[in-house]
């Protein structure tokens, strides 16, 4: 095993967590623990260790750390602090299991017991977001007290959304706390990419005139890579209610969204690899969010599409499944492999 000191530390994404046939819960495959408990803290890139060298402990089988997370805007993403007990690795030089940071409450607290891996694991987890401090203190055998800390985040990006809530007869379709749900939800998923969602304005906007809410759909029924002309009213209108400009990404929450007359859907991204006609460019590489088919990682998903990830998988723990997961565990569509984190970054979008 290769060992890096590192100032730095990272959301971990649950690589290698979930294989195909091993142990389910909601009939959902979770997790690869059927070969070793825990092995999936172990299989992630990144994983982090403690390690304390006191050569005043030269003798000690252990000694302890208390370990702690702390965000300096948000206490939500606080980890309370834990004692975590270091077995020796040499004399005088102890070192931790391996740990994960994470980025939602259902990761941190998971059942243990219904997943099949060991009861210690969510000791292991640790609640986090970018910005946020991993910190820890050590009482050393002079009786002095060391205190510590890494940021997490590395070479942390931006990306700008707003909120655009359409009105119907001078209703919302949806309530104000569940829209900005969806905007924490994919601040905690892209935290594994080392983005953060920076929230921008909310606004509500009115149903164009002559556009049925309950019929359009966002598909132009001449040409397959071009917007209704439904789609582009919609847009337009949810763009120029937006007080931030165009530079932000804007997701719109409407009534309900079909892709084709007969295709209804969970949300939608007029995604500029996908709309190339001209007329379109204004419109291009925002999320149209359906209120009556909410789910909790449904924006979060449609962003990664503005951000230029074409394609879906057949995994259903990742965040680019194609149907909605309707719940938050951690068999959850809200993870993201490695080699999608590149695509993401790498957009004209973030900054």
């Amino acid at each position: 095993m290769t060992t890096v000191v590192t100032n730095s530390l990272q959301v971990a994404k649950w690589e290698s967590a979930f294989s195909n046939g091993y142990v389910q819960a909601g009939s959902y495959i979770v997790t690869n623990a059927v070969f070793r408990q825990s092995e999936f803290i172990s299989a992630d890139a990144d994983r982090f260790r403690v390690r304390v060298t006191d050569e005043r402990r030269a003798d000690a089988e252990s000694v302890e750390v208390v370990l702690w997370t702390e965000h300096p805007g948000d206490s939500a993403y606080d980890a309370a602090s834990r004692v975590m007990t270091l077995p020796r690795v040499s004399p005088g030089v102890f070192a931790s299991t391996n740990l994960l940071l994470v980025s939602d409450w259902d990761d941190a607290h998971f059942d243990t017991t219904v997943y099949g891996v060991a009861p210690d694991s969510t000791n292991r987890l640790f609640l986090s977001q970018l910005l946020s401090s991993v910190c820890g203190s050590y009482v050393d055998g002079w009786g002095q007290t060391n205190v510590f800390s890494a940021p997490v985040g590395v070479d942390v990006k931006s990306v700008g959304v707003d909120v655009a809530i359409m009105r119907t007869n001078g209703v919302a379709c949806i309530d104000t706390l569940s829209a900005l749900a969806q905007v924490t939800s994919a601040k905690e998923r892209f935290a594994q990419a080392n983005i953060t969602v920076e929230m921008g304005s909310l606004v509500f906007f009115d149903a164009p005139p002559g556009v049925d809410v309950d019929n359009w759909h966002v598909v132009s029924t001449n040409n397959q890579f071009q917007l209704s002309p439904d789609a582009r009213s919609v847009v337009h209108e949810a763009l120029a209610s937006v007080t931030n400009g165009t530079s932000n990404r804007c997701l719109i929450f409407v009534p309900g969204i079909r892709d084709t007359p007969a295709a209804e859907v969970a949300g939608h991204t007029t995604a500029s690899y996908w709309y190339i006609d001209p007329l379109d460019a204004p419109y291009t590489d925002h999320c149209l969010i359906s209120a009556s088919q909410i789910a909790p990682f449904v924006s979060a998903h449609e962003l990664c599409h503005a951000l230029g990830i074409y394609a879906h998988v057949s995994d259903k723990c990742n965040l680019m499944f194609s149907t909605a997961s309707p719940f938050m565990d951690v068999s959850a569509s809200k993870r993201l492999y490695v080699e999608q984190i590149p695509t993401l970054r790498s957009g004209g979008h973030v900054q």
